[in-house]
């Protein structure tokens, strides 16, 4: 395998070749890393465009040294830590997301436990995204949603970006179809694919790389989203955060209506307080500066048509990586 060849050209083999990638390289601790010569790269990328304002991994574990040697002198002392796969940055995310050691540490353990319970650490998931994906709940949810949702990585050197159509979103079928316990397995599905792919992203260009959502909220009204929904969501989001802290940036709100106020009202106390400081509404279709906000996490020219860019509908996005 050439080590040189262009991170989009691997992203893009890689959907087909799962089991025989990377076999020439050194061999990592995270199953997602497999064949990568570093844990975190020495050599970290340039920015890829003027926007994209990503700090350096060294930067930040430089500026956080001290409270990660505080929280991992704790966690090391957990059965299932592993000093192969939880490093500085895997611990940084934790104190930079509860920004009190005792509460990231807490959240450290609980998610070393979540993950040796649901077998997290044993499987590469990045070559099935979650539209593709059909077995267990998981993927019934994700099937029933695939004329709405669509969870990609449009350059690979930046992060996974979401785009949902709530208007489109079957939220009846899936009440029918799921349970309450059931909710939990796509909102977890979803956290660790995206989870992947970010951390590989993360590690192998240096930068600390996050993902972001655009959520279609047109022709929205009070009774669009069941509160069982709401309230479900609420519920498998706060588990999803503590698990995946610095996994998500921004939750862009597009094109909020006149009801939108109204809807808010009522579904922002059901929603994790981190979840809703990332917020942002934008209209970027008639307004081009607020479109411009999602450079940071993603070039113009892969922003699909729904969203004011001038690339194909994202529910035409099959692959993973969108030309």
């Amino acid at each position: 395998h050439n080590q040189e060849e262009p991170e989009r050209q691997k992203a893009l083999k890689y959907e087909g070749e799962e089991s025989s990638l990377f076999t020439e390289w050194k061999m990592t601790s995270w199953p997602w890393m497999k064949g990568v010569d570093e844990g975190l790269t020495s050599s970290p990328i340039d920015p890829v465009t003027k926007d994209d304002v990503r700090p350096l991994v060294s930067d930040l574990i430089a500026e956080h040294r001290e409270k990660i040697d505080k929280i991992k002198a704790e966690v090391s002392m957990d059965p299932l830590y592993d000093e192969d796969k939880h490093d500085d940055l895997w611990l940084m995310r934790f104190w930079m997301s509860h920004k009190k050691s005792n509460l990231a540490i807490k959240a450290a353990k609980a998610t070393l436990l979540l993950r040796s319970k649901h077998k997290l650490d044993e499987k590469d998931v990045r070559s099935i995204p979650p539209h593709k994906l059909t077995e267990g709940p998981a993927g019934t949810y994700f099937q029933i949603n695939k004329h709405s949702h669509r969870y990609t990585l449009p350059d690979p050197k930046r992060g996974v970006v979401g785009f949902i159509c709530i208007a489109t979103t079957d939220y009846s079928k899936m009440l029918d179809n799921l349970t309450a316990e059931d909710w939990v397995a796509p909102y977890m599905y979803l956290s660790e694919w995206t989870h992947q792919w970010c951390d590989y992203v993360t590690r192998t260009t240096g930068r600390l790389t996050k993902t972001i959502r655009l959520l279609d909220i047109r022709n929205v009204g009070l009774g669009t989203i069941p509160r069982e929904c709401i309230k479900r969501d609420g519920e498998s989001t706060k588990i999803m955060e503590d698990a995946y802290p610095q996994m998500l940036e921004t939750l862009f709100l597009c094109f909020p209506g006149s009801i939108f106020h109204i809807l808010w009202a009522i579904t922002r106390p059901l929603l994790p307080k981190r979840i809703v400081h990332k917020m942002d509404v934008i209209d970027p279709v008639k307004n081009d500066k607020e479109r411009t906000r999602a450079h940071a996490h993603m070039q113009e020219k892969h922003i699909p048509k729904e969203f004011g860019g001038p690339n194909k509908s994202f529910l035409e996005w099959e692959d993973i990586v969108v030309a």
